[in-house]
This record gives structure tokens, C-alpha cells and sequence, in this order.
């Protein structure tokens, strides 16, 4: 059965473009970075498939996704990534989180720039 949760939302992201001062690049230049974030009552433990989708940041992902699955804890499920770039593929990211997660079975997940609806309907059912 697929189901579809909102699981959590950013919290103070601004549309700052100042590179050395904005904050994804202040969280980026710190790996221990854990931004808050807004946690619900959502339980995933009644899920062992969960679809994570996130932005590409400097050719990863951002540093709240370490805080969710910190969060939530994840072990043992398998976690399917998507993400959205301006220019990179999903690879560096997901070698990164396998990296970061090793008792997560991270799939090789795929990038979603432009996809229709009915493209990715078709990916999530594969």
C-alpha cells in the first residue's frame, strides 16, 4: 500500500544569497550541523519503505536531513532518496548518507528535476 505523510517542514530558511553568510553554507561548512526542525506525531515505524526527498546543497543534501534521520531513527528500513538539483546527480549524496547511516538500506534513489507526475508515479511503483 503507498501512502503519503507530510513528515516535517524547514524552519527559518530564508532566500538569502550571499554565500558566505547564508545559512546553508554556514551549516554546510559544519558536518555536526543538526538544524531544528519541526517534528510530528508521525510514526514510521509502521513503514519499512520510506521515500526521503530533499534539495541537492553543495552536491549533498542538507544537513537537516542528518536531523531527521537522527529524529526518527530509520535503522533497518529502507530509505529510497529523491532530490532536486541545479546541476549535480543524487550519487554523492547517497554515498553520503550510507556513509553517515550504515544500518539504513539507503537505495540508489534517483533525481527528480522536472518530472511529471505521472513520471514519478511510475518510478515509485517500479
Amino acid at each position: 500500500m503507498l501512502s503519503s505523510e507530510k513528515v516535517w517542514t524547514f524552519l527559518g530558511y530564508s532566500s538569502e544569497k550571499v554565500w558566505k553568510t547564508s545559512r546553508c553554507c554556514k551549516e554546510n561548512d559544519d558536518p555536526k550541523v543538526r538544524p531544528a526542525f519541526k517534528k510530528t506525531k508521525a510514526n514510521l515505524d509502521q513503514y519499512d519503505v520510506i521515500y526521503l526527498g530533499y534539495p541537492n546543497w553543495w552536491n549533498s543534501h542538507p544537513r537537516i536531513i542528518n536531523t531527521f534521520v537522527e529524529a526518527y531513527g530509520l535503522k533497518g528500513k529502507t530509505v529510497i532518496p529523491f532530490m532536486t538539483s541545479g546541476g549535480s546527480d543524487i550519487k554523492n549524496s547517497v554515498k553520503n548518507l550510507r556513509k553517515d547511516y550504515p544500518e539504513i538500506n539507503w537505495q540508489d534513489g534517483k533525481l527528480l528535476n522536472g518530472a511529471t507526475q505521472k513520471e514519478v508515479d511510475a518510478w515509485v511503483k517500479k
